[in-house]
């Protein structure tokens, strides 16, 4: 009822906020959904979108929106049925684009290009929709023609910002002297910090490995940019981790009882730790069916706990009683049939020891790497607001630090279902180590696991070239190029005790 009661308020507040009229209701609550996401409550904007979409079923603007929400807080298949029930109310640049995604977050990759090309043919001079196609065609393996894409994408709409992102990206090194000034003058004319820092992000690319100087100075641009928005705090990740600590101890380990069983399996750790190389691995096995970063587990939380707090294990009856509710929501969210789940929400690092009573049986994985490796990485790339840290050194460095704290206290309590799983062993052994991730999961050898990379599995993450070639050791040690930049953050590191 609290929780209700506190959804209710932001809601009003929301409403309030709007300019709109009273006698415009749908157009007000449309205008609260926009503001309650931009302030973080996404699902309060779902809730808001939902009744807007039953209110005005023939409305393509609220449906479309309502599905882009939905595949922000991991209900692909809800958004999948909302795209199918937009046909014959219009067609759009905007419809075509979210269906594009809509299906291509599904795995439809077939469907999502066909909508693309048939979006593209109608409108041929929308750059997002030569975008999307961009997108599709680089989780197909082909760069030449996402290059293509993204390169029409930016000769359309000179500030689009995104496209001249993923161009940089894909074409990393590769700097044309005219993109360069392009990109220059755009740095000073874009008003929105986020495309302005993706316009540095951009710079710092053009000259990734070829000018070490230029590329830290465009990142620290971009990257201050985002940190400024949302700066990351210390203070509240290490006071969650000392209660999450205090609460889960040897005593409540000994209530675990699914020695043998097959459970779902859960990636955790850093972004740019090789989580996605580990999941393609595992998935590419006849039993598993990975869901990518889906924040399932975060999400039922939120609905059935006060949010951010970890659960009360003082009444085992009750406590039992909550997370047998959270395990069948999340699977309500994540169906695999008869397949083991494995899911790479980093972030559940946090709930290890509810994993592990909500789903007996289940295994965590943690995937590490040197983490000035990680640091390096994770500064490179442009992330979303909720990984506010990975705009600033420092605050990678103690994100790490706390992870691999919190992750080494895990594993010491609960040995059987913790298992670390480092980048540079798994590249350099291959066989040997991806035999020791198959047994910890209880998973017979199949030669798919190794040839991972040859599994017709969609992709959506930045790791996407690393999980479609063989194992290559060509990013370790990356760091020591950069050395120079990182004395700070290393400093920090060096304090880490692993305690």
């Amino acid at each position: 009822m609290k929780k209700n009661n506190k959804r209710k308020k932001r809601i009003l507040v929301a409403l309030k906020a709007s300019d709109a009229p009273q006698s415009m209701y749908p157009a007000d609550a449309f205008s609260s959904a926009r503001l309650l996401y931009e302030k973080g409550y996404r699902y309060d904007a779902e809730f808001v979108l939902e009744q807007l979409v039953n209110l005005c079923p023939k409305e393509l603007l609220y449906k479309l929106r309502l599905a882009n929400v939905y595949l922000d807080n991991t209900r692909r298949s809800d958004a999948l049925t909302v795209i199918k029930n937009c046909r014959g109310l219009g067609q759009s640049c905007d419809y075509f684009f979210t269906a594009a995604l809509v299906y291509f977050r599904n795995g439809l990759c077939d469907t999502a290009m066909s909508v693309a090309e048939k979006g593209i043919k109608l409108f041929p001079k929308d750059s997002q929709l030569h975008l999307i196609n961009g997108h599709l065609l680089s989780s197909l393996g082909d760069k030449d023609g996402a290059l293509s894409e993204y390169r029409c994408a930016v000769d359309l709409d000179k500030e689009n910002a995104d496209a001249w992102y993923c161009l940089s990206r894909l074409s990393r090194g590769d700097a044309v002297e005219s993109d360069v000034d392009e990109l220059l003058s755009l740095a000073n004319i874009l008003r929105a910090p986020e495309d302005r820092a993706r316009i540095y992000y951009s710079l710092a690319q053009a000259f990734s490995g070829a000018d070490v100087e230029k590329e830290m100075a465009y990142l620290n641009q971009g990257n201050s940019i985002l940190y400024a928005r949302s700066a990351w705090n210390k203070g509240e990740n290490i006071a969650l981790s000392k209660k999450m600590r205090s609460i889960y101890s040897e005593d409540f380990s000994v209530a675990l009882d699914n020695q043998g069983r097959k459970g779902p399996v859960f990636v955790v750790g850093m972004p740019r730790s090789g989580s996605s190389l580990i999941e393609q691995i595992i998935s590419s096995h006849s039993e598993v069916v990975g869901f990518g970063e889906t924040g399932a587990f975060s999400r039922v939380r939120d609905e059935i706990i006060p949010q951010g707090m970890p659960c009360d294990v003082s009444d085992a009856d009750t406590y039992f009683k909550i997370s047998k509710q959270m395990s069948d929501r999340y699977y309500e969210l994540i169906s695999s049939g008869d397949c083991i789940v494995l899911d790479k929400s980093l972030e559940n690092f946090w709930y290890v020891p509810e994993l592990l009573v909500a789903f007996p049986g289940a295994k965590i994985i943690y995937a590490d790497r040197e983490p000035l490796d990680i640091i390096l990485s994770c500064y490179q790339i442009y992330f979303s607001s909720s990984l506010s840290y990975t705009n600033n050194l420092e605050a990678l460095a103690e994100r790490y630090n706390l992870v691999d704290s919190m992750m080494a206290y895990w594993e010491r309590e609960f040995p059987d279902n913790v298992f670390r799983v480092d980048y540079q062993r798994l590249v350099e052994s291959g066989e040997k180590e991806i035999a020791r991730i198959l047994e910890f999961c209880n998973l017979p050898w199949e030669d798919n696991c190794q040839n991972f990379y040859q599994q017709d599995r969609l992709v959506m993450t930045a790791s996407l070239d690393q999980v479609n070639r063989p194992l290559y050791s060509g990013s370790v040690g990356r760091w020591k190029a950069y050395g120079d930049y990182l004395g700070r953050a290393k400093k920090l590191l060096d304090k880490n005790t692993r305690a």
